[in-house]
């Protein structure tokens, strides 16, 4: 979706609305200036269908209300609210500081994360004073002045819990990775909701990952949330731990019940194990209560709990006994501790889990010759510690009226479970029914696990979904869950397919004449710039870049406003986090535009000789493009417009059918069918290792990274491989894929953890890969 200028220009005339700054999960954020204070703010704003506009209003209203009556100087400070037409708008103060994720690269300092996480509980304290919690805390909503003052934002999701309001919606609400116990179960929400995803935050702080493996997949994270203890946090002070897996207790009763009880056991904590000058050598600057620093030495009102983390008898860590093969907790077989082989990803990738290629957009790998069946033009792009030594802290157990028994969390686990086992038996019963299943699905047993020091994944498949196209699948994208997968039929129609049970394809997209040559989804949905949607971007015959809602078919917005007028796109790409689209067309110009806007980054940037680019990827952070063609490859400087590397085709004019940026940005891959894969250094263009042969026999290429840029991720001739991106070394075992016809196409998702195949036969498969 873009918004319209005019609208927020008519519905704020006191302001002068400048560039956007991306997209919150719940509307996109623009710059703005007041006209005569000068001052400057950010502006949310929502567009809304007109069916939707009476529940939406009163959503974005009680933001509004909510954000107007939290006053501290670590939240975020609203200071207007106003409608125009299917607009709504929101503005408030602009952080200029970024958010907490973009300074999680690993560890942070006990002294530092303990000071932020102490002004994030005074922000709460003051919500949870008035009946407010806010059942979102993360790190993409915890964000930072220019001058280093952390602040909570978004109470999008905001609900009083001193009422009877208090229990639980029917719908999950906050973010898988965070979320609380209670929050899955229905449970009440209140105050040690907000403390739980608090926890969740500090743990990952202290020991620069997650509490729970990276790699699950949806009902394996729940389950873990409801039945499973968190790893220890070796290595962290001892009662910042304990503190730490207090905070991350599946009873709510457990933990603290107010925030100040937090920050209260946080100053305690801390004093302890880092001393009292903490604070002052954090060098985070803190607008908190001084009472709790100026106090006397005396025990907290609540402490960790001896046994925090799990209900009696709940397993130490792993994924849920029994869990479906196709879409279980992850973890080979043997693992310690449940978890998966390095760098193994699920299928269904849980919101804010690591990874998410950078420009490797999930394009569909094509043929030899790079042409799609039915299509004038050449292929497109790749395819894509525990607690320690605690004393001194006086032991706390909650009145016994306020205790929920263990029993419930459990049952609401094995609900959980068995609802998500169910449905995942009927979809995998009502995939099999079809008859190409039975030829394609690969043997169970033939599928070797790999040694322990093999490559990431454990080199096993599970075909998790079959369906008929009504015509061979020429191209193909899957989002990053790999929940959806769009294809282009060889006649040039684009339709969309959810991996639900009984779900129909969305489509033909842009009607039945609509003629389209490349798709890609965005490569990392967990970036807040597009929420909870998984846009879709198309290329096609009238020169545009169109994106799309991929669970409705519709175009967004003014989408033709990313259009070249003349020329047909082959090749697109979003870069990691959507904010950024490019194009390749016929005439051998390259586009690059904002997501948001539409708006081009200058003028076209043109391949040798007018030669057609046949792929393009974006780096994560969107300064660089590549492009792939029968020219070989081209690196573009975005910011300077320029081309700042070109390498040759290292096989005279043979074409280099796909190219895809690592996640971290640090390694590119291009290759061919006919003459291999070579990994290179973007910035300087030097080639790492040698040639690598993905199976030279095949008609189909793609290849892409893993979601830690660990390993580079192929397929050619049926097999699946891992490569070491130093030395472009195979790591581990191929894995061998069987399939009842010919591969037409074949494309990743952006972690590839998943893959499909386009069959001559006019089947597509989506296979698991672990």
């Amino acid at each position: 979706m873009i918004i319209d200028r005019t609208q927020l220009v008519a519905a704020l005339p006191q302001y002068d609305v400048g560039e956007p700054l991306g997209r919150g999960a719940h509307g996109f954020v623009f710059t703005a200036r007041h006209r005569r204070l000068g001052s400057s703010h950010a502006v949310k704003t929502v567009m809304i269908a007109e069916t939707d506009a009476p529940s939406a209003s009163r959503r974005f209203l009680t933001e509004a209300r909510v954000m107007t009556a939290l006053d501290h100087p670590h939240i975020v400070r609203v200071n207007e609210y106003a409608e125009h037409g299917s607009t709504l708008l929101l503005v408030m103060e602009h952080l200029g500081g970024g958010t907490l994720n973009a300074r999680m690269g690993g560890p942070v300092a006990p002294e530092v994360a303990s000071a932020w996480m102490l002004a994030v509980a005074e922000a709460l304290a003051v919500a949870h004073r008035q009946g407010v919690v806010h059942r979102d805390i993360k790190p993409a909503n915890l964000l930072f002045t220019t001058d280093g003052v952390l602040k909570v934002g978004d109470f999008g999701i905001a609900k009083l819990f001193a009422g009877s309001d208090a229990s639980a919606s029917a719908d999950i609400v906050g973010t898988p990775r965070y979320i609380a116990p209670e929050q899955i179960a229905g449970g009440r929400i209140g105050p040690p909701t907000d403390l739980y995803a608090l926890g969740m935050t500090f743990y990952e702080l202290l020991a620069g990952h997650p509490p729970f493996p990276p790699d699950l997949n949806m009902p394996g994270l729940l389950h873990h949330h409801l039945s499973v203890a968190p790893r220890p946090l070796d290595g962290v002070p001892p009662s910042l731990a304990a503190l730490v897996l207090g905070l991350l207790a599946k009873d709510p009763a457990d933990r603290p019940q107010s925030a100040r009880e937090f920050a209260e056991a946080l100053v305690a904590a801390a004093d302890r194990d880092l001393g009292h000058d903490w604070i002052a050598r954090s060098g985070v600057p803190l607008r908190i209560d001084g009472a709790l620093l100026h106090r006397e030495p005396s025990a907290p009102r609540w402490t960790p709990p001896a046994a925090a983390g799990g209900p009696p008898g709940a397993p130490a860590a792993g994924g849920p006994p029994g869990a479906p093969a196709a879409f279980g907790a992850q973890g080979a077989p043997g693992a310690q501790g449940g978890q998966g082989a390095p760098g193994a990803q699920g299928v269904h990738g849980p919101d804010g889990a690591a990874g998410g290629q950078g420009g490797h957009s999930g394009h569909s790998g094509h043929g030899a010759h790079g042409a799609p069946s039915g299509h004038g033009g050449p292929g497109g792009s790749a395819g894509r510690s525990d607690g320690g030594d605690s004393d001194s802290l006086r032991s706390w157990n909650a009145p016994r009226g306020r205790r929920r028994p263990a029993l419930i969390v459990a049952l609401a686990a094995l609900g959980v479970l068995v609802v998500t086992a169910v449905a995942v038996l009927v979809s995998h019963r009502l995939n099999s029914g079809d008859p190409a299943v039975a030829t394609s699905k690969p043997p169970s047993a033939s599928a070797p696990a790999a040694p322990a020091a093999a490559a990431p994944g454990t080199q096993r498949a599970t075909d998790v979904l079959t369906f008929r196209t009504g015509d061979v699948a020429g191209h193909l994208a899957v989002n990053a869950a790999a929940t959806e997968v769009a294809y282009i039929q060889v006649a040039g129609q684009t339709y969309v397919r959810s991996t639900k049970p009984d779900a129909k394809p969305v489509g033909p997209l842009g009607g039945a004449d609509s003629l389209f040559y490349d798709v890609a989804f965005v490569a990392n949905p967990d970036q807040p710039l597009y929420g909870d949607t998984d846009p879709l971007l198309t290329g096609g015959s009238f020169g545009d870049l169109e994106q799309w809602d991929p669970k409705t078919g519709r175009e967004a917005e003014a989408s033709e406003t990313a259009s070249r007028g003349s020329g047909e796109v082959f090749a697109v790409a979003f870069s990691g986090d959507g904010a950024t689209m490019a194009g390749a067309d016929d005439d051998g110009e390259l586009w690059v535009y904002s997501s948001v806007t539409g708006i081009p980054d200058g003028g076209s940037m043109r391949a040798p000789e007018n030669s057609t680019p046949s792929a393009v990827a974006i780096s994560p952070n969107g300064n660089l493009v590549a492009t792939a063609g029968d020219f070989g490859v081209q690196i573009w400087d975005v910011r300077a417009h320029t081309l700042a590397k070109s390498i040759p085709n290292w096989k005279g004019r043979e074409l280099v059918t796909d190219v895809a940026f690592s996640a971290d940005g640090t390694r590119l891959a291009a290759g061919s069918v006919a003459h291999g894969v070579r990994l290179y250094d973007p910035t300087t263009g030097k080639r790492l290792g040698a040639t690598i042969d993905p199976g030279s026999d095949g008609d189909a290429l793609a290849l892409g990274f893993d979601a830690d840029s660990t390993a580079l991720v192929t397929y050619a001739a049926n097999t699946v491989r891992w490569w070491g991106i130093d030395d472009a070394k195979q790591l581990g075992r191929t894995l061998d894929l069987h399939t009842a016809a010919a591969v037409k196409s074949v494309a990743f998702n952006s972690r590839c953890t998943a893959l499909a195949l386009g069959l001559t036969d006019g089947t597509v498969h989506l296979w698991k890969l672990a």
